[in-house]
């Protein structure tokens, strides 16, 4: 089973963390969409892109949708898309998060992808030593 990976951020967030990803990485053969949201769009109208998105990616590939900030727009909107078994949503994207979703998206089932991008996310955060 294969992941594909849907981006949904504050204004240009995503484009730049999928351009550093795809500069560390190089170019990925994984499925990825960008949807940044402005404080001018409307929710509903950027919730009927997400959707028509959704439906339009295969069937055989699970959607992991990652969003910035956990209760801003973009995190809310995404959280109104009906439960659906091949969807998982997580928030607090950062640059290692995508590394593991990129690194994992095409051997993981969902769940697991999920909890490794969240694990790798936040073993990437601490406070760095000091002499």
């Amino acid at each position: 089973m294969s992941t594909s990976l849907v981006i949904v951020t504050h204004d240009l967030i995503g484009k730049e963390l999928l351009h550093s990803t795809g500069t560390i990485l190089g170019k990925q053969d994984i499925p990825v969409y960008n949807i940044s949201v402005t404080h001018h769009d409307n929710p509903d109208k950027i919730l009927d892109t997400i959707s028509k998105l959704i439906e339009s990616i295969d069937k055989k590939h699970d959607i992991l949708i990652m969003t910035d900030l956990y209760g801003a727009t973009p995190c809310n909107i995404v959280n109104r898309i009906s439960a659906q078994k091949r969807i998982r949503i997580i928030t607090g994207i950062n640059l290692s998060m995508l590394i593991k979703a990129f690194n994992y998206a095409n051997t993981l089932p969902i769940e697991q992808l999920a909890e490794k991008v969240t694990n790798g996310g936040q073993q990437g955060i601490f406070v760095c030593p000091t002499e």
